[in-house]
């Protein structure tokens, strides 16, 4: 049975084959993680938490979001929807409250799943 980081790192590799290209610029194409040597695009927190099993204070202070990643988010972001006449970033923010405002057959939103999740990760972590 593969350990989490086993399973990320094999995830990794096939969804960010991109990134392991010969010819690319690590900060600026992407960063490598300090703990798992993986290359990434950005070290996202839930990454530190779920994968690494460590609280994200206990994690090395380096670059943790690629250059080539934040133009591409500014960039994108700053689109306009020609039909909309509002930006990308409105948008993905109109539809993930949305989603999260839907309730499910059990009676929970979106919201209330989320925060019994951040409890579920976050409190064992807090008992050490």
């Amino acid at each position: 049975m593969l350990t989490k980081l086993e399973q990320f790192k094999k995830r990794n590799r096939l969804r960010n084959a991109h990134l392991y290209a010969d010819g690319l610029i690590e900060g600026y194409d992407y960063v490598i993680c300090p703990i798992s040597n993986e290359r990434m695009s950005m070290i996202k927190q839930n990454y530190i938490i779920r994968i690494l099993n460590m609280k994200p204070d206990n994690y090395p202070d380096i670059q943790r979001v690629c250059n080539k990643r934040k133009d591409n988010i500014k960039n994108g972001l700053k689109e306009i929807d020609p039909i909309l006449g509002i930006s990308k970033y409105e948008i993905g923010q109109i539809k993930a409250r949305t989603i999260l405002k839907q309730v499910d057959k059990t009676g929970k939103s979106g919201y209330k799943r989320k925060g019994q999740k951040l409890v579920r990760l976050i409190w064992p972590m807090l008992m050490h």
